[in-house]
């Protein structure tokens, strides 16, 4: 049975490094033949979406319509999730042959089109065929229950995934999530010895709890956590504190301004200096990465740079290390 793992672009390595390390399979141009249980596909973290598969040889998309395992797909898909409705992806779904196709999936599904459906079909069109995608889920993956509470320009929260991978928490860390705003990163970290979130505004504070709130009443493996109202730039907390350090700093445009962030930036990275433990790693997310990367003193040592693409920006995630001294 094939299944396509949706991911950012530029974050793909990190779905399949997890798919191997979890279920033991390979993914391969983002797919991936799979038989077993729904569930481990579904807890992946680094995965935006996981889609059933399938590809119709022809050249008009009537093919899809004659052929048994479009409605296949649909069954495994609705007995798998409840849905309420479901929506078309494809260009030119207009058409007159996409129209019967929105029929065919009508009456197969029972459900009613809607433009917010939560049951997607994605057709794409190919060289000699046509690709149909149906999600498995109401919702896609990064959309995670946890966040109850949320804030304009807050992480993806796949991003904030692989931010914290990155930077390889151990049980024996201690982690600051600086500029934490409403939790994503702090929700998102399974290990470590405690874990601080810092920021100076009130309602992200409050939307960090509640968040935090959310996902420890669903795991197991949560980490001791304190919330800090406090200037990011100038934290009380002892020197050379700090193992791990994670921070989706404001890009200037939701939150924030360009003007602010040319101090507030090299702010950041000097207190991130003095309270990193020789060694520490630091994960940073920022669009803004030439005033970023000019405010990397001789402290740091960047170790890795990912852009990745989303729907409206490309920000850079950075990992840094702290130089011993």
């Amino acid at each position: 049975m094939l299944f396509e793992i949706e991911t950012l672009r530029g974050l793909e390595e990190f779905a399949a490094s997890e798919l191997k390390q979890t279920i033991g399979i390979k993914m391969a141009r983002n797919r991936v033949d799979y038989r077993g249980r729904l569930a481990p596909l579904l807890s992946l973290r680094t995965a935006v979406a996981v889609h059933r598969y399938e590809r119709f040889e022809g050249s008009r998309p009537t093919v899809i319509l004659g052929d048994q395992r479009l409605r296949e797909m649909l069954k495994f898909v609705t007995s798998a999730d409840k849905f309420t409705g479901f929506r078309i992806s494809s260009p030119g779904k207009d058409s007159a042959a996409l129209r019967r196709v929105r029929d065919s999936v009508a009456a197969s599904t029972g459900l009613p089109e809607h433009p917010e459906g939560d049951l997607l079909v994605r057709i794409r069109r190919d060289h000699t065929g046509w690709e149909v995608l149906v999600r498995v889920t109401a919702r896609s993956l990064s959309t995670r229950p946890w966040r109850v509470a949320d804030m304009p320009g807050a992480l993806h929260a796949t991003m904030a995934a692989v931010m914290v991978d990155l930077t390889a928490p151990r049980r024996t860390d201690r982690i600051l999530n600086l500029c934490c705003g409403s939790g994503t990163l702090l929700a998102e970290t399974r290990h470590g010895k405690h874990l601080i979130g810092v920021d100076n505004a009130d309602p992200a504070l409050q939307a960090a709890r509640a968040n935090l709130a959310a996902a420890n009443r669903t795991r197991k493996d949560t980490v001791p956590t304190s919330l800090l109202r406090a200037d990011a730039g100038k934290l009380p907390l002892t020197a050379q504190s700090i193992d791990v350090l994670l921070s989706d700093l404001p890009y200037g445009h939701t939150i924030g301004n360009h003007q602010d962030n040319r101090s507030l930036y090299p702010a950041i990275l000097s207190e991130a200096a003095r309270l990193a433990s020789p060694g520490a790693r630091f994960a940073a997310c920022t669009q803004d990465m030439r005033l970023f990367e000019a405010s990397i003193t001789s402290d740091w040592h960047l170790e890795k740079q990912l852009r990745v693409h989303q729907r409206r920006a490309i920000p850079a995630i950075y990992l840094l290390r702290r130089t011993l001294t």
